[in-house]
This record gives structure tokens, C-alpha cells and sequence, in this order.
């Protein structure tokens, strides 16, 4: 229930007058930030308790500082940005605009690394963090490395690995699925073994998954076919 009174005393035979009075519900801001990252966009989520939108989106290099980032306005949720390179680190916000003189402050922040363009025969697979760089918390990303010829078999040759022992996992599939047969789980900082395709199509797939703690370096390797 809202009240509403205006009250004036002592009005000494003045007039007031009273008008464009003007209640809103308080914009509230969006909450739950989530997204999936793809090679050069990523489709961004969260939850907003008001009704639903229309909102605004910031996002720019992992911790610019608010009101230098690129903003747009997102009419739907999920809403997917474009234009990101691989490979590379961002953060994002998110508002609600109710009304256009009503609009909730910005969420927290969420940050995200786009996926590396596909591995291909004679290059390189490493994880989400690249080369030089860390994964991410709460990853879950399939890969699936195929031969460019029919008839050749995938390889894969660490060349360095490094996860959170007890809880981020790599797990290695013989075909291009993870419902082929699993060749197995690695965690810590082993180098796995070499691995070589015997499935009919060639391919190898690749799962990771990483908990909400400790993050590492992940993983270099060399991919022949």
C-alpha cells in the first residue's frame, strides 16, 4: 500500500499548487549475470525482477572502467553481442530501463573469455585462458578436433598442462562426440600422453570443466593428423 498526503500549515493566505505528480516502482537492478562464450561473440543472460525489459548492456576489455565501455540497448534476454575477438578477456554490465526517467543503476559485473577458433591439423589446442593466460571459473567447453582428410586420425601431444588437481578436469574422447569412448581424465600438473584417433571418423573430443575456486594455466598441445 502506498500514501500519499500534502500538507501545509500556517498557509498565511498563500496558494500552492500541486501538479505532474509522479509515482514509480523502483527500477530494480538485474541480477544472476550469465553468459556463453563463443569465438568472436557471446550470448549474455541474467535474471531482472521487474517486468520484462527493455535493457542496456556495457561491456568492454575485462575491467575497464564503467562509462567508457561500448553500450546497447538489449530488447531481449538472452541478448548476443558480436564483433569480440578470440581469445580475449571482457566484463559486462546490465540495466533495466522501466521508463525512460526510470532506470535501475548497474548490475555487478560479469567476465567472460571468448573460445579460441577452432584447432585444426597442424595447429595448435589450448584452453580458454590461450597461451599465456589462465581458464576461467565454471567452465564446461567441448571441444571436437576432426581431420581435413577422410581417412586421417587425429594426434594430440601435450606440451604443457596445469589444472586444479582436485576439481578441473580435462576428459578425452575416441570419436567426435562426448559419447564416444573415453581415453581418459586428467587434472594437475602430469603431462597426459599422447593420444591418437582410432574411431572411424578420425576425431578426438575434448571436455573441461572447471569448479568456482582455484583456476591454472590449462593447457598447451600440438594436434596432427
Amino acid at each position: 500500500n502506498v500514501y500519499v498526503a500534502f500538507v501545509m500549515e500556517n498557509d498565511a493566505g498563500d496558494r500552492w499548487l500541486i501538479d505532474q505528480v509522479k509515482i514509480d516502482e523502483k527500477c530494480l537492478v538485474p541480477t544472476a549475470l550469465n553468459v556463453t562464450p563463443f569465438e568472436t561473440s557471446a550470448e549474455l543472460t541474467w535474471t531482472s525482477p521487474n517486468p520484462a525489459g527493455p535493457w542496456e548492456i556495457e561491456y568492454g576489455p575485462q575491467g575497464f572502467t564503467p562509462g567508457t565501455g561500448t553500450i546497447v540497448s538489449a530488447p531481449t534476454n538472452p541478448f548476443t553481442i558480436t564483433g569480440l575477438s578470440p581469445l580475449t578477456s571482457y566484463s559486462y554490465y546490465v540495466r533495466t530501463i522501466c521508463e525512460p526517467d526510470n532506470v535501475s543503476p548497474w548490475s555487478a559485473v560479469r567476465n567472460f573469455t571468448t573460445t579460441a577458433a577452432p584447432p585444426v591439423c597442424g595447429g595448435n589446442f589450448v584452453d580458454s585462458g590461450g597461451a599465456a593466460g589462465n581458464y576461467v571459473n565454471n567452465e564446461n567447453i567441448t571441444t571436437v578436433i576432426c581431420p581435413t582428410n577422410p581417412g586421417d586420425l587425429v594426434t594430440v601431444t601435450f606440451t604443457s598442462f596445469n589444472t586444479e588437481s582436485c576439481c578441473d578436469f580435462l576428459s578425452i574422447y575416441d570419436g567426435n562426440s562426448t559419447g564416444a569412448p573415453l581415453l581418459g581424465t586428467f587434472a594437475g600438473t602430469a603431462l597426459p600422453p599422447t593420444f591418437t584417433a582410432s574411431s572411424i571418423n578420425g576425431c578426438l573430443t575434448f571436455n573441461f570443466t572447471s569448479d568456482a575456486s582455484l583456476v591454472g594455466s590449462g593447457w598447451t598441445a600440438n594436434i596432427t593428423c
